[in-house]
């Protein structure tokens, strides 16, 4: 037996011995931009969907290292002396774990064979393009906040990672009586491990005050 389920949303039935699912965690959302990602000479990080000036180093934004299947995306703020930021929270994370998996009969009990997981995910914080001509003090202050900012939301995309990885060691190797109890066994392992790792995404907002003690607040 097989389902595709993407939580909170039903499950579909599809064919025997095989399953997937998908969990999905929005902790906010946010508008996507940019594909540049520019240093000036003085060390103020801008991004932007143009290219950098031709002083400036560059570096083209999307996929980030830090969490495989990461994307990272920007949205516009204006401001001269500093942006003026919409309210509630700057940043926010999206992020979406899928597994699939394989299943053979095996002295009675259908066991799985192989499991393949997921994580896509999308980081998403806000960039001033005219950062470069601003006030120094106000360059040095965006630069620390934007830093900061992107740690908290990598937090975030690393708690992904990490039920991703839960998910595989937890359902390798699962047996059940039929393959029709493991669908069954393996969906309740599935919304017990999300509900642990929804806890933890909110004990580490908690924790750190939305990213206040990590630095991701505006002086």
């Amino acid at each position: 037996m097989s389902n595709s389920k993407r939580t909170p949303c039903a499950s579909s039935r599809v064919d025997p011995i095989y399953i997937a699912l998908t969990a999905l965690i929005i902790i906010a959302s946010g508008n996507a931009l940019a594909t540049q990602k520019c240093v000036s000479a003085n060390g103020t990080v801008t991004y932007s969907d143009q290219l950098c000036p031709a002083e400036s180093k560059s570096k083209s934004i999307g996929d980030d290292d830090t969490v495989p299947g990461a994307q990272v995306k920007y949205y516009e703020v204006e401001g001269k002396d500093f942006p003026a930021l919409p309210g509630g929270s700057h940043g926010s994370t999206t992020w979406s774990v899928s597994y699939r998996y394989t299943a053979r009969t095996e002295s009675s009990a259908c066991v799985i064979d192989s499991v393949t997981t997921k994580l896509e995910g999308t980081m998403t914080i806000p960039n001033w393009a005219g950062a470069g001509s601003a006030p120094s003090g106000a360059q040095a202050r965006w630069s620390r906040y934007i830093s900061a900012l992107r740690t908290h939301e990598m937090g975030h995309m690393q708690i992904g990672r990490k039920f991703e990885i839960a998910v595989k060691n937890s359902l390798m190797k699962m047996r059940a009586a039929s393959c029709g109890e493991l669908e069954g066994e393996s969906r309740r392992r599935f919304d017990a491990l999300l509900e642990d790792y929804r806890r933890i995404e909110r004990d580490y907002d908690t924790q750190t005050r939305h990213g206040a003690t990590q630095g991701a607040y505006l002086q």
